[in-house]
């Protein structure tokens, strides 16, 4: 069996909240994790809506049914099979959202991004690759993607805060494993300021506000 790829024009769609105008100080490009829907997962920064905040939410460009076939609907930004394509693609995606709604603000607004979870890993790999200029980076269980390294580091993730939120019961990140990714931190020169709730891996309104 021969292996070939094709490239066509694709249509995904994105979410955003606010108005741009001349009251508008900061930009929000917001990464939902695995799983989740752009649309369902907004909700958790209605506290953060006023007329300083433009929120962007991208989605995942691969959708499944969570469980059985007429279930819940959610997204994904890559799994294993086809890995390179996959983000490939959501970086062709992102980089038409960028040109659009950012590109023509950037010199005049803050611009952030925040990646939850799976949308953590999305979130680095894009501003390696769009070389985003950004105020803050929210990593919210998650981390950087695996193969950043000390190099890309100190050209892209030197600029802006660097901010990590843990919850102290988040099934996917227990101390050793919280512990290890501190050391790769600290061996990549990545300087952060870390945040800690009591809660599990999910968006706590009443913490994103605090930060």
């Amino acid at each position: 069996m021969n292996k070939k790829e094709v490239q066509f024009s694709y249509t995904a769609p994105y979410w955003t909240t606010g108005v741009l105008n001349e009251k508008t100080s900061d930009i929000w490009v917001i990464f939902h994790g695995y799983g989740q829907l752009a649309e369902d997962f907004q909700p958790s920064f209605s506290l953060m809506e006023s007329h300083e905040n433009y929120m962007i939410f991208p989605q995942g460009l691969s959708k499944f049914y969570i469980k059985g076939v007429s279930d819940q609907v959610g997204a994904n930004w890559m799994t294993a099979h086809e890995r390179q394509t996959d983000i490939t693609n959501y970086l062709a995606y992102l980089n038409k959202i960028y040109n659009r709604e950012i590109k023509p603000y950037e010199k005049k607004v803050k611009i952030n991004v925040l990646g939850f979870s799976q949308g953590g890993h999305t979130a680095s790999r894009w501003i390696v690759h769009q070389q985003v200029r950004y105020h803050k980076l929210i990593l919210w269980g998650a981390e950087l993607a695996w193969e950043i390294d000390k190099k890309m580091v100190s050209r892209r993730f030197t600029g802006g805060e660097n901010i990590c939120v843990f919850g102290d019961n988040d099934r996917f990140i227990d101390e050793k494993r919280l512990k290890n990714l501190q050391e790769r931190y600290r061996q990549a020169g990545f300087g952060y300021r870390i945040v800690r709730y009591s809660g599990g891996h999910e968006i706590i309104p009443e913490v994103l506000s605090t930060i």
